[in-house]
């Protein structure tokens, strides 16, 4: 992949980021985690065709990662990711919540940064260079003028705006994790194939956050059967 094209995905993903949160701001009064459980569900029912209509080597990765332990944990990220953000979508302004999980590159250069302290020290350590701590400064000050005013116009924030924000940078935490992971994996040659870690965290998610809304009896937590709601969450799943 070009570095043309990773820019691009870059920038479709966080499209993709603010569609969500709007989607989400239209589900009120449902929970969470019946949202990012349906979500799941539809997300699987759109990838499952196009595996049994791909090629041999998209079923070799499938069956390859789900012999690896990394692509259980890998999956388990990107499931505590979409749960925490739906959360905080639904807690915080949507602009606010896009931005602080767009902070994972952040968090990247903290978990690269861990390797280098006496600690911890190891050959994993990379030390961000001039250009990345630059980077890393100029983002936090543009976080702190576009966040500042609103904080300050409203004296202080709100037990639930509060933890929205909380939840976003969990969010972020946890994206920047699976990021780092990945890419130490395929420096390694062992990597797992990325549409199976896709699939793996659709299924595993699914079927795990709908067992939790069992145990813990959640009904009203369902959204109620309308076509609005159908559309919304065939928005989420789908985007």
């Amino acid at each position: 992949m070009t570095n043309r094209s990773a820019l691009m995905m870059a920038l479709i993903t966080s499209l993709t980021w603010g569609l969500t949160g709007i989607f989400v701001r239209l589900l009120p009064g449902v929970s969470p985690l019946a949202i990012t459980a349906i979500r799941m569900a539809i997300a699987l029912l759109c990838v499952l065709p196009v595996v049994a209509c791909g090629n041999a080597g998209i079923t070799r990765g499938l069956t390859s990662a789900l012999r690896r332990p990394s692509a259980y944990v890998l999956a388990s990220f990107m499931v505590g990711y979409y749960l925490l953000a739906t959360s905080a979508f639904q807690r915080a302004p949507v602009a606010e919540v896009g931005l602080l999980i767009s902070t994972q590159p952040l968090f990247v250069l903290a978990i690269r940064s861990l390797g280098c302290l006496p600690v911890f020290r190891s050959a994993n350590c990379e030390r961000p260079s001039l250009r990345e701590t630059g980077g890393a400064l100029l983002a936090i000050g543009g976080m702190a003028i576009i966040l500042g005013p609103g904080m300050s116009a409203s004296g202080s924030l709100t037990e639930r705006h509060l933890i929205g924000s909380m939840m976003a940078l969990g969010a972020a935490a946890l994206s920047a994790a699976y990021a780092w992971l990945y890419r130490r994996l395929a420096e390694q040659g062992k990597a797992p194939d990325t549409n199976a870690v896709s699939l793996l965290t659709f299924a595993a998610g699914s079927v795990i956050l709908l067992a939790a809304m069992v145990l813990v009896a959640m009904p009203s937590s369902l959204p109620a059967p309308s076509w609005e709601n159908v559309a919304l969450l065939l928005g989420l799943g789908v985007v």
